[in-house]
């Protein structure tokens, strides 16, 4: 059964105001202040809901499962799959640390790097290995501020300016965190 109980994350949007909760998601109609609750039986295609995020661009709730699938919920009940990282599992980690929300594209903080999607088009745009060599970097938060991204891991943080080829590593620049570890980069 669902729990529906102790929201973790609560996101609003023009109409809706969504919360995810223990791995359940729900949402509170601004209009008519009536509750709903999502999940395989009014449409959604996963079941354990790790994260959530608005991009107000495209207008689409993106919601991430445990198992790697994604949705993108639009403003008119439209859900669209994303099975790319899903259907990669057996190749790579489908875990995601977390979401950001971005001008042109949206980011996937992932245990080897970062993911972009293109939610409007509702693809993946790229994958950035952003470690020396290319190599995998556990990526736990993603920020894009003006014109660069910034990957925050446990001890450092990467950053690159979008104008730049960032899916080559040469281009992403790293810094020692001071003392301590990462709690939050928002």
């Amino acid at each position: 059964h669902a729990a529906y109980n102790n929201p973790q994350v609560i996101v609003p949007t023009p109409k809706r105001i969504y919360a995810k909760a223990e791995g359940s998601l729900f949402y509170l109609d601004r209009s008519s202040d009536q509750l709903e609750y999502l999940n395989k039986s009014t449409g959604l295609n996963g079941n354990t809901v790790t994260h959530i995020a608005y991009d107000p661009t495209s207008r689409r709730l993106i919601i991430a499962y445990e198992d790697g699938r994604i949705d993108l919920l639009d403003d008119e009940d439209n859900i669209t799959q994303m099975p790319d990282l899903f259907m990669k599992a057996y190749a790579i980690s489908t875990s995601i640390n977390s979401i950001a929300v971005g001008n042109k594209n949206c980011y996937l903080a992932m245990p080897f790097g970062i993911i972009a999607i293109n939610t409007k088009k509702a693809i993946v745009s790229d994958t950035y290995y952003i470690g020396d060599d290319a190599a995998s970097v556990d990526v736990l938060q993603v920020i894009e501020d003006k014109d660069s991204l910034y990957a925050f891991t446990q001890d450092r943080i990467y950053s690159a300016a979008l104008k730049d080829n960032i899916v080559d590593f040469h281009f992403w620049h790293k810094q020692n965190l001071p003392a301590g570890k990462l709690k939050n980069a928002v």
